[in-house]
């Protein structure tokens, strides 16, 4: 099916659509005889939006079509390297209502997440332009703290193989492309089936870029397929955001390659803070705004809430009212009110029911027990959780547990110090949010070890803002955006001497 055929049965909502196949060697690899290695469906409804076709040859041949490309490697100049990414940002804007419609259907965004989201993707690309003066200099401060030497390149460490979650497709999907185009480095890029759309867009949009083949191959899969691939030794870069889990099977199983670079990040045990001199109401609406967006399954989401004593009951019942408010529903429909959408799938579902009793049993009471909500479609939807513990340990299945889904745990503090404590505890966070007086909070942040800290802005806007990507069990100190590129490569430093030799400061022999 070709884009515009795709962009009419969104609009139509004409399910299930054809599958679109994988792009890879330029082409378009429909599949249709092949067997179904999964089914797409809609988590706003459970119906099948398409059947993703895969077998091993098409991997085998997106990383060899990538290997004849990394083999026969000829530097592209930096200036073309940003050219494409400004193409690329033109291409993204030109599709954008259809990327929107995509997220709605098949990620379960609400229109307004989708919308914030594509706005945040084109203000990053934007950025990205504005490097084309800087280039590869900003990536070598390491290199420059040395004895500068005439002339350094960067080279392109090998294929880069990377998954694209259905969280947050089109940012990850700019970070990503950016990152690999930056560093000349061939990228395949595995596409989660509940954003398979979204990658047959961008495929799409890349084929009508006309720019050099085997830059990019697109392949929509399951994560099982995707572990398999990075088997493949010629994969020297391997960029993954998802469960913790996963990360931990790749680091496994997968590091063991000469020169491979893991670049892995999970889902956070990302904390607020409230100060005794923040704003109850704006505190509580970046709280409930960063542990509902995405429903909760974003590394940013809001999971941890500490509390001054004085604050606690004005600040819950706040909360509690507020979340009651808030409408959850369907995203595939005509309902622009919807705030929050369904999880991705039934097993999600499950498990956030089977850790709301956990919750249950750990807490001192549950103001909001999230429980499944029946919407009269048969999607994966739910009420947020709000439980109110008694001790902090980060050691419990409930308090440990990265959920990735609408829940919060709120804990009361003594004092500034135990808080920080805390937040500190735990090696799976990706940022914190401080909301108070600026005077007082600004201080706090060099004492927390969260590499991301945020002032009176709720945990989700460090997505639009990209800042560090993660550390520890969040994601080993991952850099973010076309900071990547400087794991995608490696700085080559190129000296000459003159050619009478006087050049050759260490020559032990009479020039005589």
């Amino acid at each position: 099916m070709d884009l515009r055929g795709l962009i009419d049965s969104l609009n139509e909502k004409n399910f299930p659509i054809p599958f679109s196949g994988h792009f890879v060697d330029g082409k378009w690899q429909e599949l249709q005889q092949e067997n179904v290695i999964k089914q797409a469906v809609s988590p706003s409804s459970g119906a099948t939006l398409y059947d993703i076709r895969l077998n091993k040859g098409v991997i085998h041949q997106a990383i060899e079509a990538a290997s004849v490309k990394f083999e026969k490697h000829n530097p592209t100049p930096m200036h073309i390297r940003f050219e494409i990414l400004k193409r690329l940002r033109q291409g993204l804007t030109d599709f954008q209502d259809a990327l929107i419609k995509a997220m709605v259907i098949e990620g379960g965004k609400p229109i307004w997440e989708a919308q914030n989201e594509i706005i945040g993707t084109l203000n990053y690309l934007d950025r990205v332009a504005s490097l084309e003066e800087v280039d590869t200099s900003s990536l070598l401060g390491p290199v420059e703290l040395g004895v500068v030497p005439r002339e350094v390149s960067l080279e392109p460490i090998g294929i880069t193989c990377a998954w694209l979650p259905f969280s947050s497709p089109c940012l990850n999907f700019a970070y990503t492309f950016a990152a690999s185009v930056v560093a000349d480095s061939p990228l395949v890029l595995f596409v989660s089936g509940n954003a398979g759309i979204c990658g047959s867009i961008f495929a799409s949009i890349y084929e009508n870029l006309k720019i050099e083949p085997n830059l990019m191959q697109v392949v929509i899969s399951d994560f099982v397929h995707f572990h398999s691939a990075l088997s493949d030794s010629r994969i020297k870069g391997i960029i993954y955001t998802g469960s913790r889990e996963h990360c931990e099977l790749i680091r496994r199983e997968r590091a063991g390659v000469k020169g491979r670079q893991l670049i892995l990040q999970s889902g956070g045990k990302n904390s607020v803070y409230i100060d005794d001199s923040a704003d109850i109401e704006q505190s509580v609406r970046a709280t409930l705004l960063g542990s509902v967006k995405s429903a909760g399954q974003l590394c940013s989401s809001t999971s941890r809430v500490f509390l001054p004593k004085d604050s606690m009951v004005d600040w819950v019942d706040c909360y509690v009212q507020m979340a009651k408010k808030i409408e959850i529903g369907p995203t595939d429909g005509d309902n622009s009110d919807v705030v929050m959408g369904p999880l991705y799938s039934n097993k999600a579902v499950e498990k956030f029911l089977r850790f709301q009793t956990m919750a249950k049993r750990e807490s001192k009471s549950s103001p909001l027990w999230g429980k499944r909500l029946e919407t009269g479609v048969n999607g994966f939807f739910v009420t947020p959780g709000l439980h109110i513990l008694d001790q902090f340990d980060s050691t419990s299945a409930y308090q440990a547990n990265v959920l990735m889904c609408p829940d919060v745990a709120v804990y009361v503090y003594e004092s500034q110090h135990e808080a920080i404590h805390c937040m500190n505890a735990t090696d799976a966070q990706l940022v914190v949010s401080l909301f108070g007086e600026e005077s007082k909070v600004a201080g706090l942040c060099h004492s927390l070890s969260a590499p991301n800290v945020l002032i009176n802005s709720p945990t989700i806007d460090i997505e639009l803002h990209p800042g560090i990507a993660g550390k520890n069990q969040c994601g080993h100190h991952r850099l973010s955006g076309v900071g990547l590129a400087f794991l995608l490569s490696y700085p080559k430093a190129i000296v000459t001497a003159s050619i009478d030799g006087k050049g050759l400061i260490a020559w032990p022999f009479s020039r005589n």
